[in-house]
């Protein structure tokens, strides 16, 4: 069966109607990418494994292309049982772990010592205490906010997320300045969308001197997961509290509590070995200072 890809694109957006619109929009960019390199709806294997291959994006984005179209070949395969589905013949690379990029301790200082109105202030410290997302920070309403937790509304669905001493004396003032708005947080011209939290964030990282692609809400995300796991809170609390929808994914944020290894470094490096052996010549500040003379003779 023949069906040209816009047909099919529109199809399965239209039966994905019901999603978060921020997933739709991902849904629609992806597939129209794919539709100006295959106008014919491919059915066989070759043709997607050629797109998916020439994307100029990292490993991870490639992955979100690749499920957009299983999601829309397994739609349509139902829908018409004549097309034939070839995506379980197109297989993806499994991902290389990557360290996730965090805030350091100076950086949340700076940005947080620095001038902040009450908005922008209860803003990083909503991110960094709870790690919600942008989009639910967006669409917090007065009403979602309790004196011990907020409710979050996500793509996981709602969820109660508790909320530190520090953050409710935060939204208690915030709400005595915009306590007649119907979302606790404000733009110049309504509440601030998704897009907006994501301006904000860097231009208050700018400011504090951090830049590149650490700046961002989703790094106070992952910096509120490494921050927990560190502090030793377990694994399955910091599952609930960033509302993760499985153990895996919270699991990653124990590859990066690297304080212990620091630790046990330390402790145990070849190098105090070798510094016993040549009973702390070798890197004494006389040895050292010696050996940058001989080096400049």
């Amino acid at each position: 069966m023949k069906m040209r890809t816009k047909q099919a694109r529109d199809e399965f957006l239209a039966s994905r109607c019901r999603l978060r619109p921020n997933t739709v929009r991902d849904y629609g960019l992806q597939l129209s990418r794919f539709e100006a390199a295959c106008p014919e709806l491919p059915q066989t294997p070759q043709p997607i494994r050629d797109f998916l291959g020439s994307l100029p994006v990292t490993d991870e984005t490639a992955r979100k292309y690749y499920r957009a179209l299983s999601a829309m070949y397994r739609e349509l395969a139902a829908e018409h049982p004549g097309l034939v589905n070839p995506m379980p013949s197109v297989k993806m690379a499994p991902l290389r772990r990557k360290v996730m990029r965090t805030f350091t301790l100076p950086e949340l200082h700076q940005l947080l010592s620095q001038p902040l109105s009450v908005r922008d202030h209860c803003l990083l410290t909503m991110l960094l205490d709870t790690g919600i997302r942008a989009g639910e920070l967006a669409s917090m309403t007065w009403q979602d906010v309790f004196p011990e937790f907020v409710i979050v509304s996500g793509k996981s669905g709602e969820g109660m997320v508790p909320v530190s001493t520090e953050l409710r004396q935060l939204l208690m003032r915030l709400r005595q300045r915009n306590g007649r708005d119907s979302h606790v947080f404000m733009g110049k011209r309504g509440p601030l969308r998704y897009e907006g939290v994501y301006k904000v964030v860097r231009k208050l990282c700018h400011q504090a001197g951090i830049t590149g692609r650490r700046a961002s809400p989703h790094t106070f995300r992952h910096t509120a997961g490494t921050l927990f796991i560190e502090a030793g809170c377990d694994t399955e609390t910091v599952r609930r509290i960033l509302r993760h929808s499985s153990i895996q994914v919270t699991q990653k944020y124990l590859h990066q509590n690297i304080a212990p290894i620091i630790r046990k470094h330390e402790m145990f490096s070849p190098l105090k070995m070798l510094r016993a052996a040549a009973q702390g010549m070798l890197f004494e500040d006389e040895a050292v200072a010696e050996a940058e003379r001989m080096m400049e003779k």
